[in-house]
């Protein structure tokens, strides 16, 4: 039986799931926008940062009280 070799090259390497959770944090950026920027599909980025949806769905932190907003 022969063994085959080859196939599409990976684009992915190190830095890519690095530099896509450093983009995560901005709430204005989509991950298509993500993904774009870093020159990969949507669907590179979620095969390759298995957490990605959690990422995004969570809850923004809490910031200091409107000092405008009168209770």
């Amino acid at each position: 039986m022969r063994w085959r070799t080859g196939g599409r090259p990976t684009v992915v390497n190190a830095e890519l799931p690095k530099a896509a959770r450093d983009l995560l944090p901005d709430l204005g950026r989509f991950v298509t926008l993500i993904a774009t920027l870093l020159g990969v599909s949507v669907g590179t980025l979620y095969n390759h940062i298995p957490d990605l949806h959690e990422l995004r769905v969570a809850p923004p932190k809490a910031s200091e009280p409107n000092p405008r907003k009168s209770c």
